[in-house]
């Protein structure tokens, strides 16, 4: 690009929609950053159950600490077992 379609650009009021979202999304990261480095969340679990079973289910009681202490009241828990 030229330096006078860059100027042509940024006459036309072009350039400031990039910018808006480059600085939209610098400012989303940094705080998505901030808050997961605020707290530290620990799954405890409280039942598990036996290591074999002829059972095809199984139940498994846990839960979500933060900062490894108080109760997780606003958590979203999703679980795979491999």
């Amino acid at each position: 690009m030229s330096q006078t379609s860059i100027m042509v650009y940024s006459k036309m009021g072009l350039l400031k929609l990039p910018l808006m979202v480059l600085l939209c999304s610098v400012f989303s990261l940094l705080s998505f950053i901030a808050l997961c480095d605020a707290s530290e969340l620990t799954v405890k679990f409280l039942e598990t159950p036996h290591a074999f079973s002829n059972l095809n289910s199984t139940k498994f009681v846990f839960e979500v600490l933060v900062g490894g202490s108080g109760a997780c009241t606003n958590c979203n828990v999703t679980c795979k077992v491999r």
